[in-house]
């Protein structure tokens, strides 16, 4: 199987990640050239990712479309670029084209809700975020409280005084270009150019412009009776591997059937940090995406999605302070009642955001391989992590008798040495500079090392660690054989 993939940017998560889940089942990810993506707040080059689809699609067994990437140049882009909506809306034309070229090609394409984060930091933003992100946050907020009915008209009144007319003007046009440009993707769904279209809610809250956007998205959705054609869900860097997955299944002739465990009593009601809605609807939404069917435990499901949920206590590995060990007691049990069952699991920790809950990771280490989990996830925000562990298990179900056996494990190393081997334990300690990233794979080597059992005959393979952007957020690394 060939999918083409147009990802949200070049870092591993939209480029290297769906390229292994599509491995998990055999499949090969077709992605642009780097040239063709651009890099960091550099855009990509639009015209020629056109050129390019034009060139690859003929015999592709679907496209997986980063809406970002086509319309803008890529995630950064679509909140820095001054473009009007209307030129990076006609770029959606080459999909139609694509469609006429060939009526059966499966076309999923995805685009975000532009985000507002609450920090005055310009690294992925306009560079007046560094001096006013906060305020701006702040703003969005009591303007989406004032819109829901609360009465703080008076507090938004004097919040949107305190910041100068150009600078909000330029944050609000660039949140309304890229709203038109989600709705104008609607049109391609309508018309049957795009069979699906997901809506990642980048990084929100609970009060939040983006809650607004995301309804009016679903308003016209429902509108245009699309039904599931169309889904508004937390999340972004997970949903190109998400859109794999599907594709998989499609070809596999299989729609898993899915149900959810938490072992905390209303955990799937707690609201992650950086979302906007309880966790539970967060994973239903993945679920749809993913072109599995959610169904209840005691419904003979074909895979447990189990989230550990979020903590409930205040903690983030990515800024500190770093939290104390969860209780995995419930996912002890949760493991071996499946496994009692017969029914695999792809388990998702989203205790905390940026990190795994190290009670989590030492009962997989302590289960060894022969008792975990068919995929697991933990970093950034809750909807990535649900995505990625039910994208990779989803691959699974989807393998046909070519696929290599041990891929699927090889991801699941992966994501532990990357979501608790550097997020919680490397992370913390680095200081990027020259030879970082040496130091950061012989940390990463012993830390894998010490998992034992559950990673025996795997190893970081050399060379392969790098920090992508210049900077500690995010690693770039590949596990394989021990030689």
């Amino acid at each position: 199987m060939r999918v083409v993939l147009v990802p949200l940017d070049e870092r591993p998560a939209n480029l290297r990640d769906p390229r292994l889940v599509g491995a998990v089942a055999g499949a090969e990810v077709v992605a642009p050239p780097a040239r063709l993506l651009g890099s960091f707040r550099t855009p990509g080059d639009t015209a020629g990712l056109a050129a390019w689809l034009r060139d690859v699609a003929p015999g592709a067994d679907g496209l997986v479309v980063a809406l970002d990437q086509l319309c803008h140049g890529g995630l950064l882009a679509s909140r820095l670029t001054g473009e009007p909506a209307w030129a990076a809306a006609a770029r959606l034309a080459v999909l139609a084209e694509l469609r006429a070229a060939d009526p059966r090609l499966p076309i999923l394409a995805f685009t975000t809700v532009t985000r507002a984060p609450d920090a005055d930091d310009a690294t992925e933003e306009p560079d007046y975020w560094a001096r006013h992100g906060r305020a701006l946050h702040a703003l969005f907020g009591l303007l989406a409280r004032a819109e829901a009915g609360e009465p703080v008209a008076a507090q938004a009144a004097a919040a949107r005084a305190a910041l100068a007319a150009e600078l909000l003007a330029a944050a609000l046009r660039r949140r309304l270009r890229n709203h038109q440009v989600t709705l104008a993707a609607l049109g391609p769904v309508a018309e049957g150019v795009v069979d699906l279209l997901v809506c990642g809610v980048d990084d929100t809250a609970v009060a939040s412009l983006a809650g607004g956007e995301r309804r009016w998205i679903a308003s016209w959705a429902a509108r245009l009776d699309l039904g599931d054609r169309v889904l508004v869900h937390p999340g972004a860097d997970e949903v190109g591997s998400v859109l794999v997955a599907r594709l998989l299944a499609r070809a596999a002739g299989r729609r898993p059937r899915v149900a959810l465990r938490c072992a905390v009593p209303g955990g799937l009601e707690r609201v992650a940090p950086y979302e906007d809605g309880p966790v539970g609807r967060t994973a239903a939404g993945h679920v749809r995406a993913a072109g599995a069917t959610l169904v209840d435990l005691d419904d003979a499901p074909d895979l447990v999605l189990a989230i550990h949920p979020p903590a409930g206590t205040p903690g983030d590995w990515a800024i500190g302070p770093r939290p104390a060990a969860g209780d995995a007691s419930g996912v002890a049990a949760g493991l071996d009642a499946d496994a009692a069952r017969g029914v695999p699991v792809a388990l998702a920790d989203v205790a905390w955001p940026n990190g795994a809950d190290p009670a989590v990771v030492d009962l997989l280490r302590r289960r060894g391989r022969a008792g975990a989990p068919l995929s697991y996830a933990a970093w950034n925000t809750a909807g990535n992590t649900i995505g990625s562990a039910l994208a990779a298990a989803v691959a699974c179900l989807s393998a046909g008798p070519g696929a290599d056996p041990g891929a699927a494990h090889r991801l699941l190393v992966a994501r532990l040495v990357e979501d608790a081997g550097y997020m919680t334990a490397v992370r913390p300690a680095l200081r990027p500079g020259p030879g970082a990233e040496d130091q950061v794979e012989a940390a990463l080597a012993r830390w894998l090392d010490g998992l034992g059992d559950l990673a025996a005959g795997l190893a970081i393979v050399p060379g392969s660690v790098r920090l992508p952007w210049s900077r500690s957020f995010e690693v770039d690394l590949a596990v394989g054989d021990r030689p």
